[in-house]
């Protein structure tokens, strides 16, 4: 049985730090939502969402190293959706080092600029019919699962 011994280095970013303990002491790596100590994962569902709720779209986030389980990642991308046309609207917005547990599903979404760099896609990763105006960064990234590249790019470059 091979073991992984934990991830000990600091994220650059002011982080949740649930789990911490002395064979973790860094725990969970999610950046807090301000003006709370937790990341969205670990918010009590009450503040999340208070914070969901507060989204609009284009607006600019920023969950680098937060751990996204679909439902999750459904109910931030939902957030950001324009009510009037439905449209899924995505501007300056960061995921680096965050992990998607179960399907990333971002088929549809309008991107700006967007930055995946070092997260890891555990499922399948969907951007089928997904287009990128600005930039978007998948450095160091990995995807377990498949991934649908079927993506639009218009202006911009792909990292």
């Amino acid at each position: 049985m091979t073991t992984t011994s934990p991830n000990l280095e600091l994220p650059p970013w002011p982080h949740c730090a649930v789990g911490a303990s002395p064979e973790d002491p860094v725990g969970c790596r999610g950046l807090i939502v301000d003006p709370h100590d937790a990341c969205l994962t670990h918010l009590p569902e009450a503040f999340r969402a208070t914070y969901l709720a507060g989204l609009a779209p284009d607006t600019e986030i920023n969950h680098s190293g937060t751990t996204f389980t679909g439902d999750l990642l459904h109910r931030l991308l939902h957030a950001l959706r324009d009510p009037r046309r439905g449209h899924l609207s995505v501007s300056h917005a960061r995921f680096e080092a965050a992990t998607f547990s179960d399907t990333a599903d971002f088929g549809g979404v309008a991107f700006t600029d967007v930055w995946f760099d070092g997260a890891m896609f555990c499922g399948d990763a969907v951007f089928r019919g997904a287009s990128f105006a600005g930039n978007a960064g998948f450095r160091k990234a990995t995807f377990a699962g498949s991934a649908g590249r079927r993506c639009v790019r218009r202006g911009g470059f792909l990292r």
